[in-house]
């Protein structure tokens, strides 16, 4: 068993499932979900444009924009080295955040700016930082944590929470979900025993796929 200590940033459905945790990815049959409850309000125009010019993942699609204009929305204390990365590879990259990280690199542009809107028709075509217009073809949008549907879209939720059944299986195959984010009440007692059926549940699912 190994334990990674990060923040995924990315999940990927296919012959099992591949999790990004920062720079690494890791690879299993079965996927237990527990990531607690996220309360976060996304930016204007963030969900209508997922996948057509937003990303979560810098390391996972950054080569997509390699030669265009990108804004980075940090949120994160790791977010400068992201945009960092993004301009090594030949993104032309502007961060943007309510305060300018210390770490941030002096030959990236910065804009000071609480509010962002994303804009666009098909996909992407700029951005909007408290008035100041933008023009680009990519955001990344890093937050310290991520709303299941966002790494999993198909993942069906009911009520702000992951929809499982009593084995905690979830509507995605060799997907199960565990504590706060399935619902109240959101205590301990109730997290650590769907954990603990979660995990038979997963077991068994991958006992399953090998015969």
């Amino acid at each position: 068993m190994e334990f990674v200590v990060g923040r995924a940033i990315s999940l990927m459905a296919w012959d099992g499932f591949t999790v990004t945790v920062g720079a690494d990815m890791y690879q299993g049959g079965a996927l237990v979900m527990s990531p607690g409850v996220v309360r976060q309000t996304k930016f204007p125009g963030e969900q209508e444009f997922l996948g057509k010019g937003v990303s979560y993942c810098a390391t996972c699609d950054g080569m997509l924009y390699r030669g265009k204009d990108v804004v980075v929305a940090g949120r994160t204390p790791d977010a400068p080295e992201e945009a960092k990365y993004l301009k090594s590879i030949g993104c032309h990259v502007t961060y943007t955040a309510p305060k300018k990280p210390d770490t941030l690199d002096a030959d990236i542009p910065f804009v000071q700016a609480g509010k962002l809107e994303i804009k666009g028709e098909q996909a992407v075509t700029g951005v909007s930082l408290d008035g100041t217009e933008v023009p680009c073809a990519g955001v990344f949008v890093l937050r310290a944590s991520l709303a299941p549907t966002d790494l999993l879209p198909t993942l069906e939720t009911e009520g702000g929470y992951i929809k499982v059944d009593r084995a905690m299986k979830t509507n995605v195959e060799g997907v199960f979900a565990c504590g706060d984010c399935t619902g109240a009440p959101l205590q301990v007692a109730k997290a650590v025993g769907e954990g603990h059926i979660a995990g038979l549940s997963a077991c068994e699912y991958l006992d399953k796929q090998d015969k």
